[in-house]
């Protein structure tokens, strides 16, 4: 058994060999070192010293080794961050989605676009209309219900396009 000193929470070395049931005293610092323990005292570490000594033994008794002391610790960790994302995933799943945007949103947000002459990129139509707009050749328009989007340059990496409310004439 470690021999605790008198004066203080602090564990005698000599006394971890015993305790451990280790034949050597090299042993014993061997697992100091695996640990990176410095003694606070002459040939003492302390009470959470100690602490950490006595999960190392209990680790190598169940079949771990110095190196991988520690490890499992992780493993459980990184168990858990799995099941979590999982979790998270599945919430995400079975959550109700939120209310459909207004069917005539999209039309007010085009018209609003058309009116005050602003290009949207590819993107952002695609949003609006549910489709990419794309043109062949030298065609420049592409038409989608009531609204002709045109092909003007570039904001970024994405086409410009310009979008043009179409007016139909009454038969």
């Amino acid at each position: 058994m470690a021999e605790k000193d008198k004066d203080k929470d602090l564990y005698l070395i000599s006394g971890l060999r015993e305790r451990y049931g280790l034949s050597s005293r090299q042993s014993v610092y061997d697992r100091l070192k695996a640990l990176n323990i410095k003694p606070v005292g002459w040939g003492r570490i302390s009470a959470e010293q100690l602490n950490q000594m006595d999960k190392l033994d209990e680790h190598l008794k169940k079949g771990g080794t110095l190196s991988n002391f520690g490890i499992e610790t992780s493993k459980n960790q990184s168990d858990t961050s799995l099941i979590v994302a999982e979790l998270t995933k599945l919430v995400e799943a079975i959550a109700p989605t939120p209310n459909p945007p207004e069917p005539l949103q999209a039309l007010e947000e085009l018209e609003k676009a058309a009116e005050k002459g602003w290009l949207l990129t590819t993107e952002q139509v695609k949003q609006l209309i549910g489709v990419k707009p794309t043109v062949r050749g030298s065609d420049r328009t592409f038409t989608r219900g009531s609204f002709a989007f045109v092909k003007s340059g570039k904001i970024g990496s994405q086409t410009a396009w310009k979008v043009v409310k179409v007016s139909f004439e009454g038969k």
